[in-house]
């Protein structure tokens, strides 16, 4: 019988290594909403996995603070940290390359808190 992976969704493991960086000690980081601030949620909202080792998710990090400039002055540290992630191991997983796709911009949600996101790419192999 052949081996089972098991390896952290890549959402989970995307939180997990921000939640250790110090950077965001203050930040609520987490997979989904809730009513504390500053705050950022991880999605993944696309990719494929390519083979039995690569993973290429496609990821949605929205940004939540009190104020427009806080919430673009935290998306940028946001942004840095996830161009620092090539060559770490998250989850299991080594972080070949990030690809940005959009963003960071202002993108009110339904609710009308002020809210930047941004979407990546990126190329995971198992460890």
């Amino acid at each position: 019988m052949g081996e089972v992976l098991v390896s952290p969704v890549a959402t989970q493991a995307l939180v997990g290594w921000l939640n250790a960086r110090s950077q965001m000690s203050a930040v609520w980081v987490a997979t989904e909403w809730h009513n504390q601030m500053p705050c950022v949620i991880v999605t993944r909202i696309g990719g494929a996995f390519r083979n039995i080792a690569t993973d290429e998710p496609t990821m949605l990090i929205e940004v939540y603070h009190n104020s427009q400039s806080e919430a673009e002055d935290l998306a940028e540290i946001v942004q840095a940290l996830v161009d620092s992630l090539p060559g770490e191991v998250i989850g299991g997983r080594f972080v070949r390359r990030v690809n940005w796709l959009s963003g960071p911009v202002v993108y009110p949600d339904a609710n009308q808190r002020i809210r930047v996101q941004m979407s990546f790419g990126m190329n995971l192999k198992r460890t």
